[in-house]
């Protein structure tokens, strides 16, 4: 496993994700996630797909897929709406009023195991061990974000904004680095 001096010395860009993950950016494809206890989660539950279909291989830890579709419904019991953005400067704009997600598949993956998301798959991720590390590799940008949010917890991009500071993040990845039985 690499170390946190490794890591700095790569001089990557390093972001706190709203779903709960510290982002440090390689290069413009390649990035690695890491998941733990000390990272604030601002989007809970959020169902989501990304801008761009990616690999990624677990480096230590677990996490647990839930794949998705959505349906078009008069009434639910939770009010879901589909929101699309282009892009971190444009405004998510309502697609869909009233869906309902519908859970597909689920599956885990461990320590040495990759997977394969495509940018149209709505999933969401449970991190199922105290700390998880991965490597993510991502083909080249479709430009198209899909999101699924509660209607109860409407998020604009001002409230998903950076929530933990450049040094903030750094002390995460350090923690979640930090673990005898995995590194």
């Amino acid at each position: 496993m690499i170390t946190i001096d490794e890591l700095r010395a790569l001089n990557a860009h390093v972001t706190y994700n709203p779903l709960g993950v510290v982002k440090l950016r390689v290069n413009y494809d390649e990035f690695w996630h890491f998941y733990s206890d000390k990272t604030p989660v601002a989007l809970e539950d959020n169902i989501h797909s990304h801008p761009y279909t990616y690999e990624s291989k677990i480096l230590f830890g677990g996490l647990r897929h839930h794949i998705y579709d959505v349906i078009p419904v008069e009434k639910s019991h939770q009010r879901y709406d589909a929101r699309f953005g282009i892009s971190n400067k444009t405004p998510i704009t309502t697609l869909h009023e009233n869906v309902e997600p519908v859970k597909l598949t689920s599956f885990d993956t461990y320590k040495d195991d990759s997977y394969y998301i495509k940018h149209s798959t709505l999933h969401k991720i449970e991190v199922i061990t105290p700390k998880c590390v991965t490597y993510l590799k991502a083909e080249p940008w479709v430009k198209q974000l899909f999101f699924v949010v509660d209607k109860d917890n409407v998020y604009t991009r001002k409230d998903i904004a950076q929530r933990a500071t450049t040094d903030e993040c750094w002390e995460i990845i350090e923690y979640t680095l930090n673990d005898e039985d995995n590194c």
